[in-house]
């Protein structure tokens, strides 16, 4: 696939037959419009423009038979804020049919909670919006058209598809106060997992090398905030005393351990010296990790009081408030000093591991005014974890939990794929496709992290109170799942486990180990020894409106497959006929021969692991 600058920028397949047309348009405070081809450079490259607006867009073809379009926009000093620049791709025909018609599925990147990841099938006038990339496949013919950022930017990428085309670009949201460059990659072909594999294999060169697969103990999800040294210590001893001893590298303290947001230094549940607490992982035998909310200041902590001069300011003139705070104003060079101060504090104590929380799309949305306006809101994000980074040390792990993948690449070494797991069924189904979408990056951006690991419930713990405080509400099809129905049961929770383990990433416990009994420890040592990354979720576009059931992981010695019934009754294995897999498999956890044919009714909600 090529493009030929012509009247426009016209789509090509090897055999220069025209597939499509691209067209490069603009959205400012004027509208959305077009941007008409002004001057032919060369056969690679062209000037677009209008009276505001001026564009130079060249394009390469690289390996993987995708083609780059690499565009530097320019404003006049009258061009006000450019809302998105984006590609509006139109490749009716492509190898015969129009891919992006009803019926097609779109995989995407979503773009908060109500916008959650997954791949839909396209219908009537429904918008997908995505980030980092968006795929769309059409299964009746086997094509497949991915789109995606071709490096970090300085502003976020925006990417929206829906019947009858795709829009490919960023979102920057601020006056430009200077040219922005930015990277496209488009590619087509028959298979999306050879397509998701060759853009990640594309964008590993802007990756960390370090792809570790880590295991340890979290003291979130079980104690939350109210985690104590003692709490930390009695856990490890528990571990330590148990069948997991040895099989977890990690001990990460979670939210609940600092005087404040904005205010990092122990509270009075832990030692007033970081090396105390240090110490005291590290006698036994784990490596400590902590976690932290960085871009975020109580108002009440000192910093949020006092120096108000260093927080993003509203439209108003203040700081941006959040209900967890303000929001630091990461392009401030005494704000990145004060981030290389608090991690570096921490990196002299022996803290090897960080994770860096609360970094989230809905807050960088409210980024308009800071100090060093050449930044875009990915660059902003970039500022101030290169500034970690940089006290940290190279060899530390950054574990990113929930910031975008594009403000990340390059920085973080492991990435959250989902959101918040708790021990309840809504959040397992949740975040099962989240997971399933993203299996590429591991290995290749960073290790996967798909959340934590957890067993508790009334046959696997002696606890009267599972969990944290929380309003009870009931789990509907379509509302709200966060912490919604009953407790989750055992048979759900292995399912759970399968789904963590299938995955290839993390495996981090998040349970009070000393509460569990001989069952649950029983059941989370059959996650070990974990598995390498190269998991794929067979049916991912098999047109379910649920998450795949079919996961296989073949790039180790061991060769496991996952079987899921996402459904809330019992039902058969159901095989598509495109996938191909053994006939059975001894499941993991009950050590029985499972038949994976029809014949076989999983129960609902349940979950075969299986060695095959």
């Amino acid at each position: 696939m090529h493009i030929s600058f012509e009247k426009g920028m016209i789509l090509k397949n090897r055999a220069n037959k025209i597939i499509g047309e691209i067209t490069l348009r603009v959205e400012d405070a004027r509208g959305t419009r077009e941007l008409h081809l002004r001057q032919k450079l060369s056969a690679s490259g062209a000037v677009f423009a209008d009276d505001k607006w001026r564009v130079i867009a060249a394009c390469a073809k690289i390996p993987g038979h995708f083609v780059k379009i690499k565009f530097n926009i320019t404003g006049s000093p009258a061009s006000g804020i450019l809302k998105r620049i984006y590609f509006k791709i139109q490749p009716a025909g492509l190898r015969g049919v129009n891919i992006f018609s009803a019926g097609s599925l779109a995989l995407f990147i979503g773009t908060g909670m109500n916008n959650p990841d997954g791949v839909f099938m396209l219908k009537g006038r429904k918008v997908y919006d995505s980030s980092l990339l968006a795929l769309v496949y059409n299964p009746s013919t086997s094509t497949a058209f991915l789109a995606g950022i071709g490096s970090p930017a300085e502003d976020l990428s925006a990417f929206k598809v829906a019947t009858g085309g795709m829009e490919a670009g960023f979102a920057p949201m601020v006056k430009l106060p200077k040219p922005r460059d930015y990277e496209l990659v488009l590619a087509t072909g028959n298979d999306p997992f050879d397509l998701l594999d060759s853009y990640g294999d594309l964008l590993r060169k802007h990756a960390r090398k370090n792809l570790e697969i880590c295991t340890g103990w979290n003291t979130w999800d079980y104690y939350g905030g109210s985690v104590t040294m003692a709490d930390v210590r009695r856990e490890l001893d528990a571990i330590n005393n148990s069948p997991l001893k040895g099989k977890l590298k990690y001990c990460v303290i979670d939210m609940g351990w600092a005087c404040s947001w904005g205010d990092w230094r122990p509270n009075r549940k832990f030692p007033s010296d970081l090396r105390t607490a240090v110490r005291e992982i590290e006698k036994r035998g784990f490596v400590p990790g902590l976690w932290y909310a960085p871009l975020q200041s109580s108002i009440y902590a000192p910093l949020g009081r006092h120096r108000q001069d260093l927080f993003i300011k509203s439209p108003a003139g203040s700081p941006e408030l959040f209900k967890e705070g303000a929001l630091l104003d990461f392009t401030l060079p005494e704000v990145q000093d004060i981030l290389r101060e608090w991690f570096g504090a921490a990196r002299k104590a022996g803290f090897k591991l960080f994770k860096i929380d609360y970094i989230y799309k809905n807050y960088l949305s409210k980024m308009s005014l800071y100090s060093d306006s050449t930044h875009g809101r990915a660059g902003v994000i970039r500022a101030g974890i290169s500034a970690i980074r940089d006290a940290a040390g190279n060899d530390a792990l950054i574990l990113n939990c929930g910031a975008p993948a594009e403000a990340m690449l390059g920085l973080a070494d492991s990435s959250r794929v989902s959101v918040d797991i708790h021990t309840f069924w809504g959040h397992i189904r949740h975040n099962a496709p989240q997971i399933a979408i993203k299996l590429w990056q591991n290995g290749r951006l960073w290790t996967i992290d798909p959340d934590f690991a957890l067993v508790r419930c009334g046959e696997t713990s002696r606890d009267r109170f599972p969990n944290y405080i929380y309003p009870k509400q009931p789990l509907k099809k379509n509302g709200d799942f966060w912490m919604a129905g009953e407790e989750a049961s055992y048979i759900e929770l292995r399912t759970l486990l399968a789904l963590v383990h299938i995955a290839g990433g993390n495996v981090f416990l998040a349970d009070s180990i000393r509460r569990l009994n001989r069952k649950g420890i029983e059941t989370l040592s059959r996650l070990f020894p974990v598995l390498e990354g190269g998991t794929k979720a067979l049916d991912l576009f098999s047109g379910y409106k649920t998450a795949p059931r079919f996961w296989l992981n073949k790039a180790g010695s061991r060769h496991r497959l996952a079987v899921f019934n996402w459904d809330d009754t019992a039902q058969p294995i159901f095989i598509p006929r495109n996938i191909n897999i053994p006939s059975r498999g001894r499941d993991v956890f009950s050590g029985s021969t499972i038949s994976i044919t029809d014949k076989t009714v999983m129960p609902a909600r349940s979950a075969f692991l299986l060695d095959i």
